[in-house]
């Protein structure tokens, strides 16, 4: 039992070649960088094959990612245990912004012997096709919506400014922001429909006027604006309010000047005053 060893190992995967790292069992167990290996089946094979050798039980983990599953399925093949981890839940450092294949490497060994990390679903090869096929199926939807948008844009005259689009200010512009369908743009395309929406308006104003005549009821006068308030915070009024004979009138009296302050130096420079500012004679 005093020979039994285990090991974490965290890979870091990549394009063209992923990073290895290992952990020791125990607490006080070395972390060490193994290396980058490359990505085909034959290198990673004879790499886990060379790290089984030299340990009792291995344990293997990366993380999720557009690799796919295939490097996990080649684990579990070879008779080892391997987990897919959620990149979203792995723990990290506030302050720990670096981010190297190294170092990702060695964090995975580190978490995965603390038993932090949390695994997702690893499907079958069928269930993987069948994945991305419904994916490849709703990018081409999507794909067909886009072309459908910027036609009808093209067909009102409408160009993105800018070389490329569907951004966020691409979107931004869509919803009506600088340089799209203005109010100006409406007028424009909807002339004569803003001309005969002005006479409707017309005929129904006349319409309420000849009523009112007929009925004898004073004509209905628009609403006038507000008042504004100035910057004083005093409503200016068009006409002083109705006051009684016997309601007071309040005289407000006019704010006083502050005078300057003088020191006593001034005021004794100052010829015919005192300090109490009267005459000397």
């Amino acid at each position: 039992m005093a020979d039994y060893r285990e090991a974490f190992v965290g890979i870091d995967v990549a394009k063209l070649r992923n990073a290895i790292a290992i952990a020791d069992a125990g607490r006080e167990g070395e972390v060490r960088f193994f290396g980058e290996v490359d990505v085909s089946d034959t290198s990673m094979r004879r790499v886990v094959q060379r790290i089984a050798a030299e340990f009792d039980r291995v344990y293997f983990c990366h993380e999720a990612g557009p690799t796919g599953y295939g490097l996990c399925r080649l684990i579990r093949s070879l008779g080892h245990e391997c987990i897919v981890v959620a990149p979203s839940l792995i723990p990290r450092k506030p302050g720990d912004r670096v981010k190297t294949n190294r170092r990702d490497a060695v964090a995975l060994a580190r978490l995965l012997r603390a038993g932090e990390l949390t695994a997702v679903w690893v499907p079958d090869e069928g269930h993987e096709a069948m994945r991305d096929l419904v994916r490849t199926r709703a990018a081409e939807t999507l794909r067909v919506h886009r072309q459908h948008v910027s036609a009808f844009m093209l067909k009102h005259g409408r160009v993105y400014p800018r070389r490329k689009g569907w951004t966020m200010r691409y979107l931004r512009w869509l919803q009506g922001g600088r340089g799209f369908v203005s109010r100006t743009f409406w007028r424009e395309r909807n002339q004569e429909a803003a001309e005969l929406l002005g006479v409707l308006l017309g005929l129904a104003l006349l319409r309420s006027l000849s009523q009112c005549a007929a009925r004898g009821a004073p004509s209905p006068k628009p609403e006038a604006e507000p008042k504004r308030v100035p910057r004083s915070g005093k409503v200016t009024l068009s006409e002083p309010p109705a006051q009684s004979d016997t309601a007071p009138i309040k005289v407000r009296r006019a704010p006083r000047i502050a005078k300057a302050i003088e020191t006593p130096a001034e005021a004794a420079t100052k010829p015919g005053r005192t300090r109490k500012g009267k005459a000397v004679s």
